[in-house]
């Protein structure tokens, strides 16, 4: 869509991306793509390409984030309940 500059389907991709980073709160990543389909519903594709791009490395933030939160909150408890099992 940002190659065609087809500022309809980059608003609609936005917005759908919006509702579903903003699970995770406020952030970098929330802030981007809110810039992202603003401008696109506005029409203006100007720095489309780039602004797409740093979405991408923020979300790739949000990733590594999100990974590094479950291992240290998930393993914990699957190592416990490992244990637990193995007792039995």
């Amino acid at each position: 869509a940002v190659q065609n500059q087809e500022a309809k389907a980059i608003e609609q991709a936005a917005h759908k991306l919006k509702s579903s980073v903003a699970i995770f709160g406020r952030g970098e990543a929330q802030q981007l793509v809110r810039e992202l389909e603003e401008r696109a519903a506005a029409g203006d594709l100007r720095d489309a390409a780039a602004r797409v791009a740093k979405l991408e490395g923020a979300l790739e933030r949000l990733q590594s984030a999100l990974q590094a939160y479950l291992a240290r909150e998930i393993q914990p408890q699957e190592v416990a309940h490992d244990q637990t099992d193995s007792d039995r």
